[in-house]
């Protein structure tokens, strides 16, 4: 199925490195896309869901929970919307909860071992069980904002080196938006030195700029310098910062391997 955020199923820290008995990777990782077959198919659930063809697991009475199974893993998959919602970043509804492993021969008991460990008193809760140790925390909320902000970072870098690598071809002042980011780039050759300069709009957090300005290979924010009027055919405006710097050779040829002509969508702003 496709990556459409109202379906992608994420794996509780808690269920990853509890049950599973995994370490959690770097948050470039998105935690629902590790190649492990309970994760693979905790994703179909939200699809038979709809469709009607979820299998309740009917002993856990608190909410609805729904099985993913595999040869050897039984997975306890749920709806929880709105965990650690922030603005501008994706929700995440469905979450793997729990993962236990059938016993050769022994039918769903990993369901029945999930059933036991949720058993409580019925002043704590009217059905006699409570799943909330199951549900994602706010440890999960901020795995899941990770993730997006690793994720973001990646597409400005993609993004920048792409504009950059474009520009030195055509020499034009080009612009690409995504989200709601603007940036423009501008790559002139004068003198046997490369000048580079980026406007960026829409960029407001200092760690955003910080990763702007890190985005190309070989510099860090210390190689550039803020520019308060126009440079390179970049003129600033209300919103927009500008930044400048010699482009080494060595940073121009790698951005240019890495980059082949038409590898992204830009506007020529010339």
């Amino acid at each position: 199925m496709g990556d459409d955020r109202d379906q992608i199923v994420r794996p509780t820290v808690r269920c990853l490195t509890e049950d599973i008995g995994l370490q959690l990777p770097l948050v470039t990782v998105p935690l629902h896309g590790l190649d492990l077959p309970i994760i693979k198919r905790a994703q179909q659930i939200p699809a038979k869901q709809r469709e009607n063809g979820a299998e309740r697991i009917l002993s856990l009475k608190d909410r609805v929970w729904l099985k993913a199974k595999t040869s050897r893993e039984r997975g306890a998959v749920t709806e929880h919307p709105h965990v650690g919602e922030r603005p501008g970043t994706p929700e995440c509804n469905w979450w793997l909860g729990a993962v236990g492993f059938r016993e050769e021969g022994s039918g769903d008991d990993a369901y029945a071992a999930l059933k036991a460990r949720s058993t409580v008193a019925k002043d704590r809760s009217p059905s006699g069980i409570d799943t909330t140790w199951m549900l994602p925390t706010a440890t999960d909320a901020l795995r899941h904002l990770a993730e997006f902000a690793a994720a973001q970072e990646d597409a400005m870098y993609k993004q920048i080196c792409a504009l950059v690598a474009e520009s030195a071809r055509s020499g034009k002042t080009l612009k690409t938006v995504y989200g709601r980011h603007s940036i423009e780039v501008h790559v002139r050759v004068h003198d046997h030195e490369t000048y580079l300069a980026v406007g960026a709009t829409g960029v407001t957090d200092y760690r955003e700029v910080a990763a702007l300005l890190s985005s190309i290979p070989g510099m860090t924010p210390d190689d550039w310098l803020p520019e308060p009027g126009e440079v390179l055919g970049i003129e600033p405006h209300p919103g927009q910062i500008v930044f400048s710097a010699i482009l080494l050779p060595a940073a121009l040829a790698e951005i240019l391997d890495g980059n082949p002509p038409g590898a992204l969508d830009v506007r020529d702003e010339t």
